[in-house]
């Protein structure tokens, strides 16, 4: 790989894997960190990018640094606390907008780990099942499960959050 290609992949993937592990963490300075060591990795391994389908490859590598970092600092951050500090990166909206943005966050701490992870790959990173099934090494059955059980979830949690 050449440092073009590296560049060009960093720049195509890395606030996409920050905010990734942002939304899992609610810790700013471990999404930096683990972004930055799934691009260390990729650069220290030198692959050939023609040959992966590297989307996936980038989210299944975010996803074990993730884990290891969590291990490695021995504690396990609380998703219930850490959406609380979710903050949405238009400030200029409206009130109704705000209010139903509070409520999905407020949902969306109520799911599952896993039906919160698909969930998120999919509608805030844009992956495919297929991207999502090679990342989290799932079926693309389970995937479409843990997304169809996590929306519907998601659509009654809303409720009854108003």
């Amino acid at each position: 790989m050449t440092k073009k290609e590296f560049r060009s992949l960093y720049d195509q993937n890395y606030e996409g894997i920050r905010r990734y592990i942002y939304f899992r963490s609610m810790n700013e300075d471990l999404a930096n960190d683990v972004a930055q060591n799934v691009f260390l990795k990729i650069w220290s391994k030198k692959l050939n990018i023609a040959e992966y389908s590297i989307r996936p490859l980038l989210y299944k590598i975010a996803n074990d640094e993730f884990i290891s970092e969590l291990r490695k600092r021995k504690h396990i951050v609380s998703i219930k606390n850490g959406m609380d500090k979710l903050e949405f990166e238009d400030k200029n909206q409206n009130e109704d907008q705000e209010e139903r943005k509070l409520q999905l966050k407020k949902a969306l701490a109520l799911l599952t780990e896993k039906q919160r992870t698909v969930i998120l790959m999919n509608k805030l990173e844009g992956l495919t099942y297929l991207e999502i099934s090679e990342s989290l090494n799932l079926s693309i059955k389970a995937v479409e499960k843990r997304m169809t059980s996590g929306m519907k979830s998601l659509r009654e949690k809303i409720k009854e959050i108003k």
